[in-house]
């Protein structure tokens, strides 16, 4: 479709992932998503590749109020091994457009053994889970009010 960019085959799990959240924030939607990060994370796919795009992703089309609960949720997330998603980098990215000009040296992961891996994975998915209840409240709230999402 005109206008619309082109997602590679990961960003494209990555709309799909943040689709099937939107749809369903449900315990069995999350074990059905942890699987398929997972397998991003073993196929090598930077754990901050999947995090930017999975944040892009949940915020698109949204209200301004809507998309900054998400960023504050992003921005208190801690990366593992003492680092964090860099704030300044997150700031950074915040403050950009999220038409997703990302160049190919960030599809390989940062992660050197397995531990570090599995400590990325287990941080995207707390992100998950807490957007997830952010999400259900959301919902529930508006519909609440009458609010059309």
């Amino acid at each position: 479709i005109e206008g619309q960019p082109i997602l590679t085959g990961w960003e494209e799990e990555i709309y799909n992932v943040a689709k099937k959240i939107m749809e369903e924030p449900s315990p069995k939607q999350l074990y059905l998503i942890r699987g398929k990060i997972r397998k991003m994370i073993d196929h090598n796919v930077s754990p901050y590749f999947i995090f930017r795009h999975l944040v892009t992703e949940l915020k698109r089309d949204r209200d301004k109020d809507f998309q900054n609960s998400v960023d504050e949720l992003a921005s208190n997330l801690n990366y593992c091994a003492g680092r964090k998603f860099q704030k300044d980098q997150y700031k950074e990215y915040r403050s950009r457009d999220t038409t997703l000009d990302i160049s190919i040296e960030h599809f390989t992961v940062e992660a050197h053994d397995q531990g570090e891996a599995i400590q990325y994975f287990i941080k995207i998915e707390e992100f998950t889970v807490r957007f997830m209840s952010f999400y259900r409240s959301f919902i529930a709230k508006n519909s609440s009010k009458g609010a059309v999402l």
